[in-house]
């Protein structure tokens, strides 16, 4: 089994070791439902003071669940499962992330190099994930780290990310001498990791072991008889190598299924930020075998549209090659591209990115308003004002009220916080303000700090005046900032470039009193749905749209003065510091005169609905496709772009080829 959404499928374990590159190879997919084979130590049960680790095989995976013990000084559940026949040096272990229990201070992930596995015995290294690591900041963190005998001794790497399970992830750990490297992907875009960390260099840590068997465990991160300490993990298609598999472009994680198509070479890169739009969309299609992908079933879908018909396909190669030359330009993608094997092993494969151009956005007819640039001294403010900061050699560029370095503003008139002094360390361009502000040249959330890294595209203004974008960070629930700038009469698409790493919705709304007071009156105009982008170097341009997700057009004309506020309940634990908010673009609205049907669904027929956006339309043949749901669903259709028009679904069947549910409907 690849994942939750490809289903499980019998393959040859054979398959995977022809094609690398070693005569050293191991790989269990557990499509048999056992784990022979392997060794399971479940420490305190051993003891007689806890239940017996549970090992099951759900549709073809590999669950692994520990209780607490009954005493105190046994420590934390915990369970561990290795190949005692499987001892490497030098490796490269993967295994893909299926499900856990985000709510449990648990921690999980691969051992390698390990010997003396035994109760307060075992040493060697890990590759973790621990989804409540942060303490006061909400989220989790992947590490390397050492152990010694049955503890951690040693945190060599670390990346604060905050994984989620209703995705599919996978993790990388290599090991080359005293060097480690340790990846997430996730399964869904192989192309690129969310994240990578690597130890080793001068950290003596890294040298102490230098072989031993590899694995897999999970343990409780709190106190040993807490009776919610379960930890619970679900693992899938378990590879380890002397070296990664050979004949696979960089950077694609290869190895599972081998019979599984995934997305190898690809432009634009995931999350790309002002791609041109006229160099399209190209990427190579395969799998890790000769089987090859079906070039009559790939689909591509851009924003929910099926663009399928438009795709350039060469299936003259092993690898098929497709292209896309339809995008348009200052747009943001959402793309989706849904394959087969030639036998028929399905997979997907997304991501999103921009065609804005430089250009355009610093152009005459669109606002930005820097989100570290809200009112100052009680509603003042400047319009498009100029770079304002320190460059990277701390040299300062304008200031003294040519832009917003170091103007303060006024708690409770400018913008709200709950600090009551200004943060330690946490504001670096107006240092009087209780709103943190951040450089955009990151590396905050990696440890040891890389070389130099943004958190975000560089703009070109900022890179020739020498100042690195700044963006607010450390907020929390009900906090709010105001921005008030003159405004050409016109209607416009509101988009935030942000990144978050839990999700969370920002109202936006408009002063309708006076901005110069406390206590101003409001009205609200929409809201900023952040979805989870895993990491602060992930950043995304989310729109302005009403509370079912569809995109607003906002007319605005002269003086306006708009809040955004964090949404959640007041200093909620999960919304603190996990926002990381770069800059506003307010873009002239330009009404397509081609309608376009929505489809949306709900669990309650009254309201919630929200837009299918995995429905796959056909726009000739008036219909739209989707997997059957498992529970009931409510479905309506919604048209845009159009004054006239009425819709109806004319029918909704279930396909006789696959179980799936067609919507068919009518436009007239």
């Amino acid at each position: 089994m690849i994942s939750k959404l490809c289903g499980t499928v019998l393959l040859s374990i054979g398959f995977l070791i022809s094609i690398v590159n070693d005569s050293h190879a191991f790989v269990d997919d557990f499509n048999d439902g056992d784990d022979s084979g392997w060794t399971r130590f479940d420490p305190v049960a051993g003891l007689g003071i806890a239940p017996e680790s549970e090992f099951t095989f759900p549709d073809g995976a590999y669950r692994m669940v520990s209780f607490p013990p009954a005493i105190g000084d046994a420590g934390p559940a915990r369970t561990f499962a290795f190949r005692e026949d499987q001892e490497f040096s030098d490796f490269y272990i993967a295994v893909d992330v299926l499900d856990w229990n985000n709510n449990i201070n648990q921690a999980f992930g691969i051992f390698a190099r390990t010997e003396n596995v035994g109760l307060g015995q075992t040493t060697g290294y890990i590759c973790n994930y621990d989804p409540n690591q942060r303490g006061g900041r909400p989220g989790g963190e992947f590490q390397i780290n050492r152990v010694t005998d049955e503890a951690a001794s040693g945190t060599l790497a670390r990346a604060g990310i905050n994984l989620t399970p209703d995705r599919n992830f996978r993790f990388v750990f290599t090991g080359v001498g005293p060097s480690f490297t340790a990846s997430v992907y996730d399964l869904e875009d192989l192309t690129q990791p969310i994240v990578t960390i690597t130890a080793g260099g001068e950290d003596d840590r890294a040298t102490t072991y230098t072989t031993g068997v590899v694995g897999l465990f999970n343990f409780y991160r709190d106190d040993s008889t807490d009776p919610i300490g379960i930890p619970d993990i679900t693992w899938d298609n378990f590879v380890a190598l002397d070296a990664p598999p050979v004949d696979v472009s960089a950077p694609a994680a290869p190895h599972g299924v081998p019979a599984t198509p995934q997305v190898f070479a690809r432009t634009p890169v995931s999350n790309a930020a002002f791609h041109p739009a006229e160099d399209g969309i190209q990427f190579s299609l395969g799998t890790l075998t000769d089987s090859g992908v079906a070039a009559d079933a790939v689909k591509m879908l851009l924003n929910g549209r099926d663009v399928t018909s438009q795709l350039s396909i060469d299936d003259t190669d092993p690898r098929i090659k497709v292209a896309y030359d339809g995008l348009e330009v200052n747009q943001v993608y959402h793309a989706r591209v849904e394959m087969e094997s030639r036998q028929g092993v399905p997979a997907v494969h997304q991501w999103y990115f921009d065609t804005f151009t430089q250009e355009f956005i610093d152009g005459e007819e669109v606002t930005v308003i820097e989100v570290e640039d809200f009112n100052y001294q009680a509603g003042q403010f400047q319009n498009n004002p100029p770079p304002s900061g320190f460059t990277f050699e701390f040299v300062q560029i304008n200031g003294n009220g040519v832009g917003y370095l170091d103007l303060p503003g006024i708690n409770g008139i400018d913008y709200f916080d709950y600090e009551e002094t200004p943060p330690a360390g946490g504001t670096s361009y107006r240092l009087e303000d209780l709103v943190s502000t951040q450089s955009e040249l990151g590396g905050e959330d990696i440890a040891p700090s890389p070389p130099p890294i943004m958190f975000d595209v560089l703009r070109a203004k900022y890179e020739s005046t020498g100042v690195p974008e700044y963006q607010v960070w450390q907020t929390q629930a009900g906090e709010w900032l105001n921005y008030t700038r003159d405004f050409e009469e016109q209607t416009y698409l509101v988009y935030l470039r942000a990144a978050c790493r839990v999700p969370q919705t920002i109202h936006f709304d408009r002063i309708t009193g006076d901005r110069t007071v406390e206590n101003q009156t409001k009205e609200p105009i929409g809201v900023i749905q952040m979805q989870n982008t895993i990491t602060p170097l992930v950043s995304r341009f989310f729109p302005l749209t009403d509370e079912s997700g569809k995109v607003l057009s906002i007319s605005l004309s002269g003086t306006e003065t708009l809040r955004m506020t964090l949404g959640g309940e007041a200093q909620d634990y999960k919304f603190r510091t996990t926002a990381y908010l770069n800059y506003l673009l307010f873009i002239p609205s330009v009404a397509s005169s081609d309608p376009v049907v929505v489809l949306e669904s709900s669990t309650n027929p009254a309201g919630g609905y929200q837009d299918q956006t995995d429905a796959l339309l056909d726009s000739n043949a008036g219909t739209f496709t989707l997997d059957l749901p498992q529970s009931n669903q409510f479905y309506r259709l919604r048209l845009e772009n159009s004054d006239n028009g009425t819709l109806r679904i004319d029918r909704v069947f279930k396909s006789a080829a696959d179980p799936e549910l067609v919507i068919k409907f009518n436009i007239q």
